[in-house]
């Protein structure tokens, strides 16, 4: 008897325990702020997995905060109908978001490197067509790649233009952003106009904002109407350029004191190498 009316209390502490805890969730989950969170979080994971666009590293930053601030109590996965009964199918997105929240970091340190080989296939056609010659696997990464600041080192006749052209066509193909706020700048007038023809050349736009760093200067104090300063005919004309140069370089070097920097210069500039040896 005494066993029976200890088993009993200890049934009524249980219950009403399982349902001080039942409310205390239900309490957690059924404001509308925290059911639009929820909604609106569980749609930014299901659109992630889709993969569809880059994430940059604020993008990424906002999302970790997202997450962090999010509280979702263990003890959830044991009332799953009560917390159905808050909200059609909220049981599930608490699942979805908690596991999301448990491997949060591994998974946006390697969204990015999943999203380049999506877009790849997605964009294969795209690529293999946008040159005359189809891009290779690291253009067509740099093309993807849209951090917020992206460095790219490449040698001389890599395909350099042609990364910068695919990538002017690829932020308008992708709907990334809209041509009038692409702006490409170059160091001469040689090099834009390539790029430029390069741009129409592909189809990407027909009015490409490709200049030099000089007329992008120029056409800031245009648009601010103030009086724009002179060019040094340094920068804009090369034969005397290139003779500035000849003449600063022969007047060094025909001063004795400097017979040092004329002795690098014909015996080191280049690792020696016999005359025997080819």
């Amino acid at each position: 008897m005494e066993f029976y009316i200890v088993g009993l209390i200890a049934l009524i502490f249980y219950a009403f325990y399982q349902n001080t805890s039942t409310k205390k969730i239900i309490d957690k989950f059924k404001s509308s702020e925290n059911i639009n969170l929820f909604n609106l979080l569980n749609q930014k994971v299901l659109e992630l997995n889709e993969y569809k666009n880059y994430l940059d590293k604020s993008e990424r930053i906002n999302i970790q905060k997202d997450f962090d601030t999010l509280e979702i109590p263990p003890i959830y996965k044991n009332h799953k109908i009560a917390i159905n009964k808050i909200s059609s199918g909220l049981f599930d997105k608490l699942y979805r978001l908690a596991l999301f929240k448990e491997s949060i970091i591994e998974y946006l340190n390697n969204y990015n490197q999943i999203f380049i080989s999506k877009e790849m296939i997605r964009y294969k056609t795209f690529f293999d067509k946008i040159e005359k010659n189809p891009l290779t696997e690291e253009q067509r990464a740099a093309v993807i790649t849209n951090e917020e600041n992206t460095l790219l080192v490449a040698g001389a006749g890599s395909g350099k233009t042609s990364v910068i052209a695919a990538k002017y066509a690829y932020l308008i193909e992708k709907k990334i952003c809209n041509v009038k706020n692409i702006l490409a700048i170059s160091f001469t007038s040689k090099s834009a106009d390539e790029l430029n023809n390069r741009v129409i050349k592909i189809g990407a736009t027909k009015n490409p904002e490709i200049c030099t760093f000089h007329k992008y200067g120029y056409d800031i104090y245009k648009q601010a109407n103030i009086d724009k300063p002179s060019i040094h005919k340094l920068a804009t004309d090369d034969g005397y350029f290139n003779n500035f140069v000849k003449n600063k370089i022969e007047n060094y070097l025909s001063n004795n004191e400097n017979k040092d920097a004329l002795r690098y210069f014909v015996y080191y500039l280049k690792p020696y190498q016999s005359v025997f040896e080819f």
